[in-house]
């Protein structure tokens, strides 16, 4: 893992590629900011830069941004079940486990369930990236289209692997992440 960061993933070739993503999403941010401007309102500064963090980190991983960007009905859903998942994870990190300091009421702690309930949607919507990003890289080969160096996903597709299914399973386990305490306050203002 370390060796696939360094050489691959970490590099100033990647970096430099990801610079236009980068730059649509400062320009949103920048736009955004200024309109709110123009009605004198108040507004949290907080929350723009936690969106704008979050959609450059969703569209460098998964070329995607999930906040403001939702155009079709599609896009809205799949925002809001983004979000949804976040906020769901969040609290669940939150809540008291009771099972964790007094191992024989585990069976009393309700959270256990969600927690298997919450995989289960995480599971899916990784699944559904993946699968996605295989669709598009497969008619990239058939049409001989290249668009550059493509994605986390994409270059971790790009490394053979013998069974594609475990493949699926080791890319969307390194694709999640824990969410930095600050993050849960700007997703419930969503």
């Amino acid at each position: 893992m370390r060796k696939l960061c360094v050489v691959e993933l970490l590099t100033d070739r990647r970096l430099a590629s990801s610079q236009q993503a980068r730059m649509e999403e400062l320009q949103r941010l920048l736009a955004k900011i200024a309109k709110v401007a123009e009605t004198s309102e108040p507004f949290v500064l907080l929350d723009l830069l936690t969106e704008f963090t979050f959609n450059v980190i969703t569209r460098m991983v998964m070329n995607k941004a999930y906040f403001g960007s939702g155009e079709t009905t599609e896009e809205l859903a799949a925002t809001r079940d983004f979000i949804h998942m976040q906020e769901q994870g969040t609290i669940l990190l939150g809540e008291f486990h009771i099972g964790d300091y007094i191992p024989f009421l585990r069976w009393f702690d309700s959270s256990v369930a969600k927690m298997k309930a919450l995989h289960k949607i995480q599971d899916e919507f990784l699944q559904k990236v993946v699968d996605q990003h295989v669709l598009a890289r497969q008619s990239r080969e058939q049409t001989q289209a290249h668009d550059g160096d493509g994605d986390f996903v994409d270059t971790l597709l790009s490394l053979d692997s013998p069974d594609p299914n475990n493949q699926a399973r080791n890319i969307k386990a390194l694709i999640q992440r824990k969410k930095p305490a600050w993050i849960s306050k700007a997703l419930y203002s969503f």
